[in-house]
């Protein structure tokens, strides 16, 4: 999950790394459209920038420690408090959630109980009821990576539209 998270919060550094064939061809990887694929590859960038010095593309491990930081406050926040009953299946929904509401919110304790009913309808419910209920679409990924990139850039869009409400 947290690596999904990491993948949201860093989607310019993702979208660098798929958009270069040199690079791609540089980690011996094949991105063959499927998000598991983009996880290999965002991973063996991580190692390559680590271990061989190559020039910094992805956030750098201090980075990823705040990240880790913030990803725990809203996990136990979503868990422990405001969204207990989350579907066991909602893990990347979640992961691309706290990434979104690091960005609009910060911390979870800026956001209101409104706010809060809000983002239960987007965690819990499948994308018909979050439009019919929120007012805004949620791409569906179906295991694709251009899917979960769309999804991940509805759920910040979900997120700031929230955060605005």
């Amino acid at each position: 999950m947290f690596l999904y998270y990491v993948i949201a919060r860093d989607l310019s550094g993702t979208n660098t790394i798929l958009s270069s064939s040199v690079l791609l061809q540089s980690l011996k990887l094949k991105y063959d459209r499927t998000t598991i694929s983009v996880l290999d590859i965002y991973c063996a960038q991580l190692q390559n920038e680590e271990s061989s010095g190559a020039a910094r593309i992805l956030a750098t491990f201090e980075k990823m420690s705040s990240w880790f930081t913030d990803f725990e406050l809203w996990f136990n926040a979503l868990k422990r408090e405001k969204v207990p009953k989350i579907p066991v299946n909602s893990s990347t929904k979640i992961a691309f959630f706290i990434a979104g509401a690091a960005a609009a919110w910060q911390r979870p304790e800026l956001v209101t109980d409104i706010q809060w009913q809000k983002i239960q309808v987007l965690l819990t419910q499948g994308p018909g009821k979050i439009a019919e209920i929120l007012g805004l679409a949620l791409p569906t990924a179906r295991g694709k990576w251009p899917g979960q990139k769309a999804q991940i850039e509805g759920v910040l869009d979900i997120c700031q539209k929230i955060s605005k409400a």
